[in-house]
């Protein structure tokens, strides 16, 4: 045993070593002024990541020029199996949909300790790989900005190229204008810009979709969509923007008939593209029988359980180039929303069409 206890420092037990090891490594996070946000109430409930992300402070669309660890990991605050790993993030800002900063700007977030090093799944975990672009959601803390959460996918990848430089300023997403920046996040996820190293969007076309409909919306995603089919894209990319019309388009097929009759597209590809068309083709016969019968009953793609999301879908159906559908979309519409009818903006106009069902 020890004598006194300048032998007991100088040699300490096991659990003492423990403790001083994790005090120094802590002291990066601290020096910063930061601590994890691992499994606080957003983490844990997934479904609140796209609230936290449009209640940020600062968003910005930016390329990340420098990623580099501080300090060793550390515990978790709130799991203290978990090591997380605090990262410092240079990126050159291209545009600012929120809040006011430099063209460049440094902010933190932890990491999962165990996959910080390599190739994560940008569906599960924060994303800041060197060289590519992001949308970046950010808060002030003390000592600078910090993403809004951490280890989760608190970023969005932006695949489709540099666009042209948007400001809050130009476009006014304000705070209490969530709608305005929805529509900003849905342009750089799915607007085909410059700079591109690989075919744009090649196989990112559904993550974009994705994104696009959690933060800006069903009508707004299928507008561009809509725009990208005619684009000069790989076939697969193409084919995934056909299945993504089809389901909320029903009756838009034109873009895999260009696929069907491409002699350039390999030949399996062109044939896909015909066996998807007829799929939904058939599927379009349930469901004017479904409005027909029972709208409530009709299921939106996203199998999103709530009264929005059935308007939403009734709305987007209302563009769809099959008339029957179309008809029966804005007769259910006006059925069973009609206090929303005078407030539906343009272009759905079609609820102007003769109500089927009175």
């Amino acid at each position: 045993m020890f004598t006194d206890t300048q032998s007991f420092i100088a040699r300490p037990s096991f659990p003492v070593w423990i403790f001083l090891v994790l005090l120094v490594t802590s002291s990066a996070a601290k020096a910063v002024g930061l601590s994890d946000l691992t499994v606080t109430t957003f983490d844990a409930t997934p479904w609140l990541r796209d609230a936290t992300m449009m209640a940020a402070e600062v968003i910005v669309v930016g390329k990340v020029r420098s990623n580099e660890t501080v300090g060793d990991p550390v515990g978790a605050q709130h799991s203290a199996d978990m090591l997380v790993q605090l990262h410092r993030v240079l990126v050159d800002v291209e545009s600012t949909l929120r809040g006011s900063v430099d063209r460049s700007v440094v902010f933190y977030y932890f990491a999962d300790s165990a996959i910080c090093g390599g190739a994560a799944n940008r569906a599960f975990y924060f994303q800041a790989q060197l060289g590519h672009r992001y949308i970046f959601f950010l808060d002030v803390s003390r000592d600078g900005l910090r993403s809004v959460g951490d280890v989760r996918p608190y970023s969005l990848e932006v695949t489709s190229g540099k666009h042209e430089r948007k400001t809050e300023h130009t476009e006014q997403p304000a705070r209490n204008n969530p709608h305005a920046l929805g529509k900003l996040i849905s342009y750089f996820l799915l607007t085909l810009g410059t700079g591109l190293d690989k075919s744009p969007l090649d196989s990112d076309i559904e993550y974009a979709i994705q994104e696009s409909d959690a933060f800006g919306g069903v009508l707004e995603t299928v507008s561009r969509v809509n725009d990208l089919v005619t684009a000069e894209l790989p076939a697969r990319t193409r084919m995934h923007a056909c299945d993504y019309l089809a389901k909320y388009l029903r009756g838009e097929y034109g873009c895999y008939v260009k696929i069907v009759s491409d002699p350039t597209i390999a030949q399996d590809q062109r044939y896909s593209a015909k066996r998807r068309m007829d799929y939904f083709a058939g599927q379009d016969v349930t469901l004017e029988e479904d409005l027909r019968r029972n709208p409530v009953a009709v299921t939106p793609p996203t199998h999103a359980d709530s009264i929005e999301a059935l308007q939403e879908y009734l709305l987007t159906l209302g563009n769809s180039p099959n008339n029957t559908i179309r008809t029966l979309a804005c007769s259910r519409f006006r059925q069973l929303f009609p206090a929303m009818v005078p407030k539906v903006p343009e272009p759905q106009a079609w609820c102007g069409v003769i109500d089927v069902f009175r």
